[in-house]
């Protein structure tokens, strides 16, 4: 028989609605020695488990076909699964008594012997359990009252909830409250109520001054209780509404060049936007002030060149290079172009006809083919063509390139972009090369 190897008897768990079977692995001696309770989480309510009724226990093997081997543990199987809100605790409880006799000449087997000095030292590991629990005093106490005012211990008390204790709704300057000596490695003490502020019995001063100081529980730190001035006491939202701002009115900033300390400025330093002179062309590289709903609304600059909507296909006519033009070559050349000032999806169209032949006509972008290749030998009318055209980024051209098949003519009579959006940003480069 292995000895006691270990001196923690006590297993916990927490439930999950699911699990039955739970396993500890420390020795135990008969099903009875073990104590399993369902601890309340949300109260600390502990209920005890009946044997047979709530649970069952199951050992190793025994060599004979059964599982009551408790030599190196078990497993408690519960008959309905502990919910979330429950521990489980499992512990080895024995009884503070001798279960074998030795009688003086009498045969005994070395298991017997061996089991018994176990239950000793068994007892002995929860006996120490116990006084783990306990609170002790520091090694250099050689007696109670080194540590404790012993006038001050209600020795028929064990413990309370302070919950339950009747309220006391006037507190006189004689009365004491418990506290822990943060100066003073946490040692309970007692202090006089009349030591502790009370903040409604102080005289009110109404003339309140920047360097005033007032208590407060700061929120972002544990409620740690700290000071602030009152000159850092603003809240905006309960202030009078002033709709006509004079010159020497003042605002409070917070000067980032000086730690972010509170100043005031006058209204006329803060520049309104209405009286500045406009400017009627922008550039790219001017800049606006906006606020970034992607990063809780702070306050960035954006240039206009990066004010730029997708574009959507439409049917508002945005640009169009409407001069006649032809061209004679049985190669594509470049006929009439737009400058796209934005990105997205444009709806691009043109007409297009012969004299004879087969005349064709393709839109490019930047110089490479991105529209499909239209054809026509119509001769009368001008034929229109549309295509919808994805990818166009800002600056790109849209250009359109038309031939003939055969010593005729092609001609065309304009090059028209739409978007579901109407806008004047576009720049008509209407040209024939021929």
């Amino acid at each position: 028989m292995s000895p006691l190897s270990t001196t923690i008897a006590k297993k916990v768990y927490t439930g999950n609605g699911s699990t039955t079977e739970f396993p500890f692995a420390y020795r135990f001696f008969a099903t009875t020695d073990l104590v399993v309770n369902l601890y309340t989480i949300a109260d600390g309510t502990l209920t005890l488990q009946v044997e047979d009724t709530d649970y069952t226990v199951v050992g190793g093997d025994d060599g004979d076909g059964g599982t009551t081997d408790y030599s190196s543990g078990g497993t408690v199987v519960m008959t309905a699964a502990p919910a979330a809100t429950y521990k489980l605790i499992i512990e080895r409880v024995l009884p503070l008594t001798q279960t074998f006799d030795f009688s003086p000449n009498s045969d005994f087997s070395e298991d017997s012997f061996e089991e018994e000095l176990d239950r000793i030292v068994a007892i002995l590991q929860q006996q120490q359990a116990i006084i783990d629990r306990c609170i002790k005093m520091d090694k250099s106490n050689t007696e109670i009252s080194d540590a404790f005012d012993v006038d001050d211990i209600d020795v028929s008390v064990d413990e309370f909830i302070i919950d339950e204790l009747t309220a006391k709704t006037t507190i006189g300057a004689t009365d004491y409250v418990a506290i822990a000596d943060g100066a003073a490695s946490n040692v309970n003490k007692k202090i006089l109520a009349s030591s502790i502020i009370n903040i409604n019995g102080l005289t009110e001063d109404t003339s309140l001054h920047a360097n005033d100081v007032f208590l407060f529980e700061d929120s972002q730190a544990s409620y740690v209780k700290k000071k602030v001035k009152r000159n850092n006491l603003v809240n905006i939202s309960n202030l009078t509404e002033k709709s006509t701002i004079a010159a020497a009115d003042l605002y409070m900033i917070e000067d980032s060049a000086a730690s972010n300390v509170k100043k005031k400025v006058q209204a006329t330093n803060v520049q309104p936007i209405n009286p500045l002179t406009e400017k009627t062309t922008p550039a790219d590289d001017d800049i606006f002030v906006i606020e970034d709903s992607a990063a809780s609304y702070v306050k960035k600059k954006v240039k206009i060149s990066n004010l730029v909507y997708n574009a959507a296909a439409g049917t508002n006519l945005q640009a169009e290079a409407g001069t006649d033009a032809t061209n004679t070559s049985i190669s594509y050349k470049k006929i009439k172009e737009i400058i796209v000032p934005t990105a997205g999806t444009l709806t691009i169209k043109f007409g297009i006809k012969v004299d004879a032949s087969t005349g064709y006509g393709r839109i490019y972008r930047n110089g490479v083919a991105v529209g499909t290749e239209q054809s026509t030998a119509e001769t009368g009318s001008y034929v229109e063509k549309s295509e919808n055209i994805a990818g166009w980024s800002k600056g790109d051209l849209c250009q359109l390139y038309v031939h003939i098949n055969g010593v005729n003519h092609v001609y065309t009579n304009y090059l028209r972009i739409y978007e579901s959006e109407a806008t004047d940003y576009y720049i008509t480069l209407d040209s024939d090369d021929d």
